[in-house]
């Protein structure tokens, strides 16, 4: 079972048939992705290159920032009702 960078597991994302998994931002599936992202959209997935240039594994478990803005304005890959559901959670 894979689980992308963003936290989602790739074998419930409604994504699955156009998006491969990617595991960690570290890992060779990761980087696969982001060269095969740049041949077919032109760019990469904002979630992997964000967690690669800080050196993360996974958003919600590694990055102290989570959920950024770049989870925050959506519409992907989570829910406003999630986002901010987490964010009074943290905040306990």
């Amino acid at each position: 079972m894979n689980v992308g960078v963003c936290g989602i597991c790739c074998d419930v994302c409604g994504l699955r048939e156009k998006c491969q998994p990617c595991c960690s931002a570290k890992s060779k599936e990761a980087e696969l992705k982001m060269k095969k992202q740049i041949e077919i959209l032109g760019s990469t997935c904002p979630f992997i290159e964000c967690a690669k240039i800080k050196g993360h594994d996974y958003c919600s478990r590694d990055c102290g920032e989570f959920p950024c803005e770049k989870y925050k304005k959506g519409p992907y890959p989570y829910s406003e009702g999630f986002i901010q559901m987490y964010c009074r959670r943290k905040n306990m």
